[in-house]
């Protein structure tokens, strides 16, 4: 210190014993204090997940219901019998009942990775499910967890097993009553959880489809649906839900399929100039209504869509 140079001091009690303070280190002080905080909030603050954007897995256009809501096992259902699916949906097209349902098609709720799928298992009748890991994780009570869309009792369309796809791949289609195990009820089954590991095992935690406070999970389609574990069957029959899903590009029909997407080829041509410019692949295929107005054929070669009774049979 420099000398005749005068610090000004004061005194403060610690613990009962006086101390002295100069402004110097009531400064160093300071600047300890906001180290201590950055150094707190990079080993301690949990990050936020950019919320993800769920869909329903069916088409837009005809409006369907939940059949089996929240909440169901004590009153002999089977949401809640394992205690990462208490929070699920069974879903029906409206008016569809026990049967009608079979054939429409599932499509992914959410982009993401496929670490697991019930494929090939033929001659044994699988589940027909899929789980979608949601991009990201995210720090809970110090443990890192991994988010998971699960939708089962699909006939699928291929392998889709380790892979990235996109919110609006066409998976399938909806198991018919009695097949996949989905209680001799045609419908598409839809959970929603999270765990630690990554590849969506271990201990599985299942969440609403809420972002309400204190719900953990997520909303569906705009659709907000808090839990209330006092009530048994939460949301049976709500009906006229609506979707905004869509597969912006037409997959190839596997065989035996019998598609009744027309108007996917509608928007294609009609909004967005044809397969090409979504930047689908190409080639010559064949599509076939099951009782609308449409028979369509695709030329890729001649880029051309034909009415039910002027397309022409086989060829290209």
């Amino acid at each position: 210190m420099q000398p005749g140079l005068r610090v000004p001091t004061w005194d403060r009690k610690v613990l009962g014993v006086t101390v002295k303070h100069t402004s110097w280190n009531k400064a160093w002080l300071k600047v300890l204090q906001a180290v201590v905080f950055f150094v707190f909030l990079f080993l301690f603050a949990q990050p936020v997940r950019a919320t993800p954007d769920l869909k329903w897995p069916f088409d837009p256009g005809p409006t369907w219901g939940i059949w089996q809501g929240y909440n169901t096992a004590a009153i002999g259902g089977t949401h809640g019998l394992l205690v990462y699916d208490k929070y699920s949906f069974d879903l029906t097209q409206d008016g569809a009942g026990q049967f009608g349902s079979a054939g429409k098609n599932v499509l992914a709720s959410v982009s993401g990775y496929v670490v697991w799928q019930d494929w090939n298992k033929a001659p044994v009748d699988d589940f027909g499910c899929i789980a979608i890991r949601l991009p990201g994780s995210q720090v809970i009570g110090g443990s890192t967890f991994y988010f998971f869309l699960m939708s089962c009792h699909t006939v699928f369309s291929q392998d889709w097993r380790y892979q990235n796809i996109s919110q609006g791949t066409l998976l399938g289609t909806v198991a018919s009553a009695g097949q996949k195990h989905n209680g001799n009820v045609a419908h598409t089954h839809i959970t929603l959880y999270r765990t630690t590991s990554s590849t969506g095992m271990g201990t599985r935690i299942g969440l609403p489809f809420s972002d309400n406070s204190g719900q953990g999970g997520y909303r569906i389609d705009g659709y907000n649906f808090p839990k209330n574990d006092a009530i048994y069957n939460q949301y049976r029959n709500t009906s006229g839900l609506r979707s905004t899903n869509y597969t912006a590009c037409p997959p190839y029909p596997y065989p035996g399929q019998d598609s009744s997407r027309w108007w996917l080829f509608q928007q294609a041509y009609d909004r967005w100039g044809g397969r090409e410019a979504l930047g689908c692949a190409t080639g010559p295929t064949y599509w076939w209504n099951g009782g609308g107005g449409w028979l369509v054929r695709q030329n890729f070669k001649t880029d051309k869509m034909k009415r039910k009774g002027s397309i022409s049979k086989g060829g290209d």
